[in-house]
């Protein structure tokens, strides 16, 4: 039978996936890719990519039998399909595994009718374990659905390795600057307030932020991705992550990226993060604006910046690539052989 990962994007990971979890599972596995991640500007398309969350797995529901695990690296494609299983009581279904879980409930109706339908696709008997990045989220999500501990998992991610080409005709909005990154569950209202009274520059990568804040220092820049996004990474002073929701995962992908290219972390207060990061590897502060003054101010100092460089450079080596990630994956879900 057929081992199969779904995924909503192609690059390295996706590939290295396979390649590892040939090697140390006793599974065969194969790849269903269908690149949606330039789907997320606008309304138009951000709806078709919702659409596609539920036609995709269709094919795997008519080709069912032929799949022993599936393993959803977009966590949609896996909740769709669980929900297509329970709806249509099918028997005999594919183990769902379900990668990179996140839920944020708010008040209102739509949002209410989201949680029911996202609750009762994760109690389809076809859904094997529901993966996320720290254990306070676990018990977080146990609390918030209502289902049984063991049907969720926590395990540290990690990310391959990304090499930034420097490029004749890269030229950043300034020569020294802060950098923030990312979309979801950013506090970038209090970010572009703060630097109004700081004498830093900041450039913000936000593909969905409307924002053009009338600030010398404060540059937003849309539709930054792969190498000139590394670029602006490896050429900044520091990385600031100002989060909202204090309970779900966010931000991941961009302090440990960071943390391989030696960019000290200016993190807001999350639940999460402190599976990952701590005071020698990274600043964690209240989000107030004092807060954030006296961490750049810390980073000022070239001893301090220097040993949080160098800390997380090493944790990463160590603890947070994509092979160290992958092993542990296969081991939580006892698949390694």
């Amino acid at each position: 039978m057929i081992n199969i990962i779904l995924a909503d994007c192609k690059g390295p990971e996706i590939v290295k996936l396979r390649l590892i979890l040939n090697e140390i599972t006793p599974f065969s596995w194969d790849v269903k890719q269908c690149d949606l991640t330039k789907l997320h500007n606008g309304f138009l398309s951000n709806t078709i990519r919702y659409i596609m969350y539920f036609i995709i797995p269709l094919s795997i529901v008519i080709r069912r039998n032929k799949y022993q695990h599936i393993l959803a690296w977009q966590q949609f494609f896996g909740i769709t399909l669980a929900f297509y299983s329970r709806l249509f009581r099918l028997k005999c279904f594919p183990k769902i595994v379900i990668m990179t879980f996140i839920y944020k409930r708010k008040e209102n109706l739509l949002s209410s009718i989201y949680y029911h339908f996202i609750k009762y696709s994760l109690e389809a008997d076809s859904v094997h374990k529901i993966i996320c990045y720290s254990e306070p989220e676990l018990h977080y999500y146990v609390d918030t659905f209502k289902l049984p501990p063991e049907r969720f998992l926590s395990v540290l991610y990690g990310i391959e390795k990304a090499q930034a080409v420097d490029l004749d005709g890269f030229n950043p909005e300034f020569d020294n600057y802060y950098l923030a990154v990312g979309r979801s569950n950013r506090d970038y209202r209090f970010l572009i307030e703060a630097f109004e009274n700081i004498d830093k520059n900041l450039i913000i990568l936000c593909d969905s932020l409307d924002e053009n804040p009338n600030i010398s220092n404060v540059v937003i820049k849309r539709n930054i991705h792969g190498n000139d996004y590394l670029l602006y990474l490896k050429h900044c002073h520091g990385v600031i992550i100002p989060l909202l929701d204090t309970k779900i995962s966010s931000g991941q992908l961009v302090y440990l990226r960071s943390m391989e290219y030696g960019k000290p972390v200016i993190i807001t207060v999350n639940d999460t993060l402190y599976c990952y990061l701590n005071e020698k590897n990274s600043i964690i502060i209240e989000k107030d604006f004092k807060s954030l003054y006296n961490a750049i101010e810390l980073l000022d100092d070239d001893n301090i910046y220097n040993a949080i460089s160098m800390q997380s450079v090493s944790d990463f080596n160590k603890r947070f690539t994509f092979d160290a990630f992958v092993n542990r994956l296969a081991e939580a879900l006892q698949w390694t052989e």
